[in-house]
């Protein structure tokens, strides 16, 4: 029986794209947590069109660096599997956008 190879795929820094992206807009001469992030319409927080949740933490800024650069006028953001379910489509071309999952717990120290 053959062994198959196993191609190591290279893991993504994500600390590092976000630290790249905020130094490029500071090298533009832009404070991107200074920078209106309010677009058109809504209170300008980053929200889940399914649940409409804010979303918090590092993703307010990296949803609302994303929505200035690209000029979106809506607040919402869902994933491509939610815009499937609902019946909706994404345009060709489209590019997901780089957000992080966290989340707090308690923990008890033996």
């Amino acid at each position: 029986m053959a062994r198959r190879k196993h191609r190591k795929i290279p893991q993504r820094d994500i600390y590092q794209e976000v630290t790249d992206r905020i130094i490029d807009y500071l090298e533009q001469g832009t404070a991107p947590w200074r920078n209106p992030i309010k677009s058109g319409t809504g209170d300008g927080w980053p929200k889940n069109l399914d649940s409409g949740k804010r979303y918090r933490g590092i993703n307010v800024l990296l949803l609302g660096m994303r929505s200035w650069e690209s000029g979106y006028s809506s607040d919402y953001w869902m994933t491509f599997k939610q815009a499937q379910s609902a019946g909706g489509q994404v345009r060709k071309g489209e590019k997901g956008s780089l957000v992080t999952f966290w989340k707090l717990y308690a923990t008890k120290d033996k």
